[in-house]
C-alpha cells in the first residue's frame, strides 16, 4: 500500500448501508490515538460525516489508491468502551440493521454532531431572592407553571439540576422564562466522581421479599432473575435493597422503566432513598439535557441511571446491576428503524459484563416464562401484597351495549359515599370510534388510511389516530346524501360525559393522550389524584402501570372484550396482562379493592382462568398452546414488512420472497402469509406482512441472510422492506 498514511481505520458511518468503510488514518494520528470507540470525521460522498472507529485492520479489500484519508480524530479517549462496542456490533447483527445506524442509536444527538466529550460541568438552577419574594407576594400567581417550578425548587432546598427539573415535568421554556425574570440563576461547577453514603434503612421485608433480595445479592457473575410479583407485592423495595450493596461497592445501577410518565416518580423516590447522584434520560428531555445526562454517566458521575428503552445504551463505566421494571411491557420494543428490544439488549449487556440483571413484573411475558422453564432465568415469586394489603376481588359484569351496567353505577356511588376513588378504564380515546350514517350505515373513513375516523366531540372533529388527519364532521352522508350521522361506540371522552351526568357532585379526572399533551398536564392530573381532588378517574393504559393511588378502591374495566379478539396471536396474552395491571391499581394500602370487568363473554375460558387462578396459570396455559401451534417463544420469529404505493407490488414482493425461501432446501421454516396488515393502508402507503418461523435462532439467522440477499436481488425501489426480529406484534 503506497500511501503517506501508515495505517487503516475501519469506520462505522450512520447511513443505511450495511457495511463499514475503510479510511487511511490522518497524517498526524497514531495507533494509540485511534483506539476502537473514538469518533472520526471522514469524507463520505460529497459530505463530511462523523463515524466511529471499529478497528485498525491490517489490510483492506478495497483498492489502496482509492481509499480516502480521514479528516480528524475527535476524541482523546473512546466514547464507546470495547464492551459497549461489542454489544452494538452484536445488536447490529442480531437485528440485521446497519452498524453505523445501530451505533448512532446509542449516542446522544450532540455527540453524533461532534460536541466535546471531555469537558463536563454540572449546571445548577438556584432560586433567587427575587424568586422567593415573587412566591411570597403572589406576584407570580397567574403564571401557574412558573409558580409550580419555583415551589418545586423550594422543596428541593432551593437548587436543582436541569435534568431533575425536566424529569419533574418542568419544561425548558419555563426555566428560561424564570431566568429572564431573574427569579432563578444558573451556575456551573466541575463535578467529581460520586461517592457512596449509606441510605436510610428500607422497609421490613416479608419472607418472599427477603429471599429475592438474598438471591440477587449473593449471586456472582451473570445471572438473570425474573422477579414475578403480583401488583403491590413490594417489587420496588426488592430492587432498592438489591441496589444497596452494589452502590456500597462503588458500582452503578441501571434502572429501565417502560414509559416517560413513570420517570418523575421513579427519580424522586431514588433521590429520596439514596444519597448518590441519580440521572434520568428519555426522549422527552431536550437534546442538551440528554447530552449532559450521557456525559455525567460517561464520566462516572451518576450512581444510578434511570430511563426508558434508549437508556440501555448509557455508558455506566462501573455498572454492577441492571433492573428492568415492568419487563413484560411492549414499550421496551422499538417499532421503527432499529427494532430492538431493550429487555433483551439489557440481558446481553449484563452477560458481557458478568453482572446480575433483574426483570421485574406482575405479568411476565411468555418469553420470560419459557426461559424459566429452560433454566435460563431464576424465578423469584412474590405472591403476597406488602404490608396488610390484600389482592382485589375480581368479578365479571354483563356488558351493556353502550355505557355502564347498573351494578357498576351502584358500585361507583358506594365508592363516592365512602370518600374513596374509582378508576374507569377504557383503552379507547375520543368520543366514539365510529361516526356513521344512521340511514345507510356508511362510516366516515380516512382518505389516506384504511381506518375509520374517531369522533372527538370537544373539538367537533373527526381524527385519524394513525396519520393524525383532522376534518369537520360531514353535514350530509356522501353515500345517500342524508343528514343523519351519529357517533357509535364508546370512547373516554363520552365516558367522562356519561359520568358527569350520572355523578354530578363528583370530581372527574380524565387521563389520555388528548388531555396530557405535555408533561406538565400529566403531572397536574396525577397530583389531583394523589391529593384526592379527583374521585373518579377515567383513563387509557397510561394509568395501567406503575402508579400507586392509595385511595383507589374500585376499578371498572369498561370494555374488556376489545383486546381478546384480533388477528395477532399475542392478543390474549397482552389483554390478560393489561387486565391484571389495571386491576393492581386498587386496594394497594389497607383499603379493600374491587375490580369489575364489563364483558359480553363472561364465560370465555382464558378470562375465567385469569380471574379464578391468577396470571401465572393463565400464562402457562397460553405457553402450552403456543408450543403446540409452533409459535413463539418456542419457535424463533421474524416479521418481514413490505410497504408500497401499490398494494399489488407490496404483496407480490413478499410472495416472491416466500416462494424463493421455500425452494431453498437448506432452510427449514414455516410461513404466515403474506397477508395484509390489520390496517392495510396508512398515510397512502399499502402494507403487507410475512411471518417466518424457525425451530432455532441459528436457523433464523440463516433465513435472514437469505432474505437480505433476495431483497437486494429484487432491486425494486418501489417497495420498501423492513425486518422485525422477535416481532412483538403483527402490523
Amino acid at each position: 500500500m503506497n500511501s503517506p498514511h501508515s495505517f487503516l481505520l475501519r469506520v462505522a458511518i450512520p447511513c443505511p448501508l450495511r457495511s463499514s468503510f475503510d479510511y487511511w488514518a490522518p497524517v498526524d494520528a497514531t495507533p494509540e490515538s485511534c483506539q476502537p470507540g473514538v469518533r472520526v470525521r471522514v469524507p463520505f460522498g460529497r459530505r463530511e460525516m462523523i463515524g466511529i472507529c471499529l478497528e485498525l485492520p491490517k489490510s483492506s479489500n478495497y483498492d489502496a489508491t482509492k481509499i480516502k484519508a480521514a479528516i480528524a480524530v475527535l476524541d482523546d479517549q473512546p466514547v464507546l468502551s470495547q464492551t459497549m462496542l461489542d454489544l452494538l456490533i452484536w445488536t447490529s447483527q442480531y437485528y440485521v440493521h446497519p452498524i453505523g445506524e445501530t451505533i448512532a442509536e446509542a449516542m446522544p444527538t450532540l455527540l453524533r454532531q461532534g460536541r466535546d466529550s471531555d469537558a463536563l460541568v454540572q449546571t445548577h438552577i438556584d432560586i433567587t431572592d427575587a424568586g422567593k419574594n415573587a412566591l411570597q407576594s403572589g406576584a407570580i400567581k397567574r403564571a401557574k407553571r412558573q409558580e409550580e417550578a419555583l415551589n418545586w425548587l423550594v422543596e428541593q432546598g432551593g437548587s436543582s439540576t436541569p435534568s431533575s427539573l425536566a424529569a419533574a415535568g418542568i419544561s425548558a421554556t419555563v426555566r428560561h422564562t424564570l431566568n429572564d425574570k431573574q427569579y432563578v440563576s444558573t451556575r456551573e461547577e466541575k463535578t467529581d466522581a460520586w461517592t457512596y453514603t449509606p441510605s436510610e434503612p428500607g422497609h421490613t421485608l416479608n419472607d418472599e421479599q427477603q429471599h429475592a433480595v438474598d438471591s440477587i445479592c449473593k449471586s456472582s457473575g451473570f445471572h438473570t432473575f425474573l422477579c414475578a410479583g403480583i401488583t403491590g407485592s413490594g417489587k420496588t423495595e426488592v430492587y432498592y435493597q438489591a441496589m444497596e450493596p452494589v452502590l456500597a461497592r462503588g458500582q452503578s445501577v441501571l434502572l429501565l422503566v417502560p414509559e416517560i410518565a413513570l420517570t418523575p416518580q421513579t427519580l424522586s423516590r431514588l433521590e429520596a432513598r439514596f444519597h448518590v447522584p441519580v440521572v434520568a434520560t428519555h426522549s422527552g428531555l431536550t437534546t442538551r439535557d440528554r447530552y449532559h445526562a450521557w456525559l455525567r454517566s460517561f464520566h462516572d458521575q451518576a450512581a444510578i441511571v434511570v430511563g426508558t428503552r434508549s437508556a440501555v445504551f448509557m455508558p455506566c463505566p462501573r455498572l454492577g446491576l441492571i433492573v428492568v421494571d415492568e419487563s413484560h411491557d411492549n414499550a421496551f420494543k422499538q417499532a421503527s428503524s432499529l427494532r430492538y428490544h431493550a429487555r433483551d439488549i439489557a440481558i446481553k449487556r449484563a452477560h458481557g459484563l458478568k453482572i446480575p440483571i433483574v426483570l421485574g413484573t406482575a405479568t411476565p411475558s411468555l418469553e420470560s416464562l419459557y426461559n424459566v422453564e429452560r433454566g435460563l432465568y431464576q424465578l423469584l415469586t412474590l405472591s403476597k401484597r406488602a404490608g396488610k394489603a390484600k389482592p382485589p376481588a375480581i368479578r365479571c359484569i354483563e356488558q351493556n351495549k353502550v355505557g355502564l351496567n347498573p351494578d357498576v353505577i351502584k358500585a361507583i356511588e358506594e365508592c363516592l359515599e365512602n370518600k374513596q376513588q374509582a378508576l374507569l378504564f377504557l383503552n379507547r380515546r375520543g368520543y366514539a370510534p365510529l361516526f356513521l350514517c344512521h340511514h345507510c350505515g356508511s362510516v366516515c373513513h380516512c382518505d389516506r388510511c384504511d381506518v375509520a375516523m374517531t369522533y372527538h366531540r370537544e373539538k367537533q372533529r373527526l381524527v385519524c389516530h394513525h396519520c393524525d388527519r383532522k376534518q369537520a364532521p360531514p353535514k350530509q352522508c356522501p353515500e345517500c346524501q342524508q343528514a343523519n350521522h351519529i357517533p357509535y361506540g364508546l370512547g373516554t371522552e363520552q365516558l367522562e360525559e356519561t359520568c358527569r351526568e350520572l355523578f354530578p357532585s363528583a370530581s372527574l379526572c380524565r387521563i389520555d393522550r388528548d388531555t396530557t399533551r405535555n408533561r406538565d398536564e400529566l403531572k397536574t392530573q396525577l397530583e389531583r389524584i394523589h391529593t384526592q381532588d379527583a374521585n373518579i378517574l377515567i383513563g387509557t393504559q397510561m394509568l395501567a402501570k406503575g402508579h400507586h393511588f392509595p385511595a383507589l378502591s374500585l376499578v371498572v374495566i369498561v370494555n374488556a372484550d376489545q383486546g381478546f379478539f384480533c388477528s395477532d396471536f399475542r392478543a390474549i396474552e397482552r389483554t390478560g396482562q393489561l387486565i391484571m395491571q389495571v386491576s393492581g391499581r386498587c386496594g394497594r394500602d389497607n383499603l379493600p379493592g374491587t375490580v369489575l370487568i364489563q364483558t359480553a363473554l363472561p364465560d370465555f375460558p382464558p378470562l375465567q382462568q385469569l380471574i379464578q387462578e391468577g396470571y401465572l396459570p393463565f400464562a402457562k396455559q397460553l405457553l402450552k398452546e403456543r408450543e403446540e401451534a409452533h409459535l413463539p417463544p418456542s419457535y424463533a420469529f421474524v416479521l418481514i414488512g413490505a410497504q408500497a404505493k401499490s398494494a399489488q407490488e407490496a404483496e407480490r414482493g413478499l410472495h416472491q420472497l416466500r416462494d424463493a425461501l421455500r425452494q431453498d432446501k437448506g432452510l427449514s421454516l414455516s410461513a404466515l402469509g403474506p397477508m395484509p396488515a390489520a390496517h392495510q393502508k396508512i398515510n397512502d402507503v399499502h402494507r403487507f406482512q410475512l411471518g417466518l418461523l424457525t425451530q432455532s435462532k441459528s436457523m433464523r439467522a440463516h433465513v435472514l441472510n437469505r432474505v437480505c440477499h433476495l431483497i437486494s436481488q429484487q432491486n425494486n425501489q418501489r417497495v420498501r422492506y423492513f425486518l422485525d426480529v422477535d416481532a412483538q406484534a403483527l402490523l
